[in-house]
């Protein structure tokens, strides 16, 4: 049973969470698992992290929260040298080498990041 994902106005929304199809740039691609994880970051100024399996495909960050979202994926630079996520966006990156990344967080108060990770 395959779902869609869409991204309308900034939202990602998922239909299904087994067999995701992904709509990308001159056709679609399916994804076979799909994880979404909330993170909570508990301590302002403090940097959280995920670590990100092999085969990920796609990986979408949504900002839940009421201050910017700071990542990065070197440890110890999220609060230094960063991609920043506004209130209420959503970041989807794709076509980079996950493989052994860890995904580094953090907040200027307390908030929680939805992270959904699309694997082949």
């Amino acid at each position: 049973m395959g779902g869609l994902v869409r991204v309308i106005d900034n939202v990602t929304r998922f239909e299904t969470e087994k067999d995701v199809d992904l709509l990308v740039s001159g056709g679609a691609s399916l994804a076979t698992e799909i994880k979404i994880t909330n993170l909570d970051i508990t301590t302002a100024n403090t940097e959280f992290n995920l670590v990100l399996q092999a085969n990920l495909k796609q990986l979408i960050i949504r900002n839940r929260s009421r201050a910017e979202m700071k990542i990065a994926f070197i440890v110890g630079e999220s609060g230094s040298n960063y991609s920043s996520i506004p209130i209420g966006t959503t970041l989807s990156l794709t076509d980079i080498n996950f493989n052994d990344k860890i995904l580094y967080v953090q907040a200027s108060i307390i908030s929680i990041v939805e992270i959904t990770e699309l694997y082949v």
